[in-house]
């Protein structure tokens, strides 16, 4: 091959262009995949998300729909009588205290239910018979409220929760605990310090409920509910239009990232999952829920005491849930008759937060609490549908590294790309060694056969024109057996080097023994020593010549003969004229020494010594003749046999090869 280097040039072409079009899809396969493990990873937490609000709601509506479903007349320490019994009880005083009745405002600044002389000694005798009971909010106070409270336009603050003095004793025996009274009496005192009615009552959505004097009694819980389902019972007057979707990674979270421009064009199941539409159904299903069992409430509550809820004309308002300050309150508007009172509970935020966490421990873990104040606060997906409350996900963490399908695939492709590119690099280097040595041979068989040729055709030409001497026919005749017998060396060392190319290594091994195996080569290279006048010298011991190997003993003769042929071409102008071959035999091996006297092989020719067809025409024509076949051959054969054969340093100059083969004493060994 004249030009190798074009043909490298192209390979190296071909595989600088297929690199980087495999690293480019490499690199957006990847991006592609992670994009798909982070719209998986966010798909599930806004799962998790979705259902730990579901979770929160649930255990929060009965907990809020029992308070917003609370009769105006349970706001007082003791319920009026029923207006059978009462039927001078004017209607637009029921459920109320008798200072709110009046216009006084005496209890503004103690908080408590005035004593009102008569009413209060009506009331005690009341309770005496039987015929006034406690309210359920003084004797069955929700653990979540830390006080229920009322209102009035005048100032007036007062709570179920808190009797005066003379109505004490009579709580306490009704059930009343006096600890948690005197609790509920600081923290109306705490309460009455923050609360102002004005700005309470803006907040608070002016519709009302449906009155229950106008259902028919027969079918009261059924039709009010019916009636109510309309309606709200709760409303956080939020409307969902106007809010922004959910983002824990917002791009002006200088801790974040914003995402890729790949990963947006990427439609992904997190643009599905995360889409308005879904989002607000989402929560109006929630609020549905809360609805509906708000008005089952409702409902039950007032067919508990249908005579004492139809003994006024009284409207209620939807309760709403709303943060003033750091607290967190659930008031409605109460009319009755001309007046407007507020009604409702100071919630204790922090028991709520620890029984929400609680609830969704083991769905959402890691997440943070954020009150809800204004429209443009709230992120759609985030919010509670029963409290003006939303949380809060910490921004997902980097995406862990996990051999997935498409990994995998891309390192299946990228180890069979290295593995095509190397073996195509072996194969093409191989290809152009093979013809580099073919052209190789081709020119130094051509040099070596056309010197025999040349001979033959003189001497056989001299031969029979009858021209040469019948005193020098002799030599003539010996001169072509020799080249007769160079050409067959050459043949016989081309041949057996193809057959070991072909075959698989199994030789017919027999036993000899080492006296044998040097007679036979002493016998097989005696006419190569008689035509450069060189002496075989053997080296073998008594105690091992009787040692017997078990190997081909024509393979062993033809690897020496190459290695004595060598040494006739190369030392053959040497004064010592000897080529010693020593056999000596250790535990494993045996090993086979010839070594001549010749001027030895130089270093640059070391590297490829054993290279088949190494030599050239050209420096066949410098040199002795020969291919450069002789031994790689013996190398071959010394490799078949189990055995190597190793260029040793000689101590005392010219070439000296080692033969090193299986020290096999048994027939049967392998």
């Amino acid at each position: 091959m004249r030009k190798p280097w074009q043909i490298w040039i192209t390979f190296a072409i071909c595989l600088g262009l297929a690199v980087p079009a495999l690293a480019l899809l490499t690199v957006k396969s990847l991006e592609l995949d992670l994009a798909q493990v982070r719209a998986r990873r966010r798909a599930e937490l806004d799962e998790a998300i979705s259902n730990a609000l579901w979770t929160m709601d649930t255990r929060l509506t009965p907990i809020l729909a029992q308070e917003a479903a609370r009769p105006e007349f349970e706001y007082s320490s003791f319920l009026p009588p029923s207006a059978a019994e009462a039927p001078d009880r004017p209607p637009q005083s029921a459920g109320l205290p008798a200072a709110v009745a009046s216009g006084t405002d005496d209890s503004k600044v103690s908080g408590t239910v005035p004593a009102d002389g008569p009413a209060s000694a009506a009331k005690i005798a009341g309770v005496e018979s039987g015929k006034v009971t406690p309210s359920r909010l003084l004797v069955q106070p929700s653990p979540y409220v830390r006080l229920n409270f009322q209102c009035s336009a005048n100032g007036c603050v007062t709570s179920p929760q808190c009797p005066d003095e003379p109505e004490m004793s009579w709580a306490i025996r009704s059930g009343a605990v006096r600890e948690q009274i005197d609790d509920c009496r600081r923290s109306l005192a705490d309460f009455m310090q923050w609360v102002d009615y004005d700005q309470l009552l803006a907040m608070l959505p002016d519709q009302s409920l449906p009155q229950w004097q106008d259902v028919a009694p027969e079918s009261s819980v059924a039709n009010y509910v019916w009636q109510a389902n309309s309606g709200q019972v709760l409303s956080q007057n939020v409307d969902l239009t106007r809010l922004r979707m959910p983002n824990d990674n917002d791009s002006s979270d200088p801790a974040v990232p914003p995402p890729s421009a790949f990963e947006n064009a990427v439609p992904s199941r997190e643009t599905r999952s995360q889409s308005p539409a879904r989002l607000n159904n989402d929560f109006n299903n929630r609020n549905s829920a809360l609805q509906a069992f708000a008005q089952r409430e409702i409902a039950g509550q007032r067919s508990a005491n249908p005579a004492a809820a139809r003994a006024a004309i009284v409207r209620e308002g939807v309760s709403r849930p709303l943060w003033i300050g750091s607290q967190l309150l659930l008031a409605r508007r109460v009319t009755i008759g001309d007046q407007i009172v507020i009604q409702g509970c100071w919630l204790d935020w922090p028991e709520i937060e620890t029984l929400l966490r609680h609830e969704v421990r083991d769905i959402l873990s890691e997440f943070t609490f954020e009150p809800v104040r204004s429209e443009k606060d709230v992120r759609i997906g985030r919010l509670l549908a029963t409290l003006p409350v939303q949380i809060h996900v910490p921004p997902m963490t980097a995406v862990p590294l996990t051999l997935s399908p498409m990994r995998i695939a891309l390192l299946i492709a990228w180890l069979c790309f290295a593995l095509v590119t190397f073996t195509g690099g072996m194969m093409l280097a191989g290809v152009i060694t093979l013809s580099e040595r073919r052209a190789a041979f081709v020119s130094a068989v051509t040099h070596e056969l056309r010197t025999p040729l040349t001979t033959f055709r003189m001497y056989a030409e001299m031969l029979a024109e009858n021209i040469v001497p019948e005193t020098s026919r002799i030599g003539y005749l010996r001169t072509l057996q020799s080249e007769a017998d160079r050409l067959s060396h050459l043949v016989e060392n081309v041949l057996q080097y193809a057959r070991l190319e072909r075959s698989t290594g199994d030789r017919k091994r027999e036993l000899v023994t080492l006296a044998e195996l040097a007679r036979r080569i002493a016998a097989c290279s005696g006419s190569r020593l008689g035509q450069t006048g060189m002496e075989l010298v053997v080296e073998l011991s008594d105690n091992d010549r009787d040692v017997s190997l078990y190997t081909d003993p024509r393979a062993i003769e033809q690897i020496a003969f190459n290695l004595i042929d060598n040494a006739c071409k190369y030392a053959g102008a040497s004064d010592d004229r000897r080529i010693h071959l020593t056999m000596a035999v250790a535990v494993r091996e045996v090993t086979m020494t010839l070594r001549d006297h010749g001027p030895g092989i130089p270093a640059e020719a070391r590297r490829r010594l054993f290279k088949p067809f190494s030599k050239s025409a050209h420096e066949a024509a410098q040199s002795a003749p020969g291919v450069g076949l002789g031994l790689a051959l013996a190398r071959r054969l010394a490799v078949s046999l189990g055995g190597r054969l190793e260029l040793a340093a000689a101590e005392v100059g010219g070439a000296e090869f080692k033969i090193r083969l299986p020290h096999h004493i048994d027939r049967n060994s392998p």
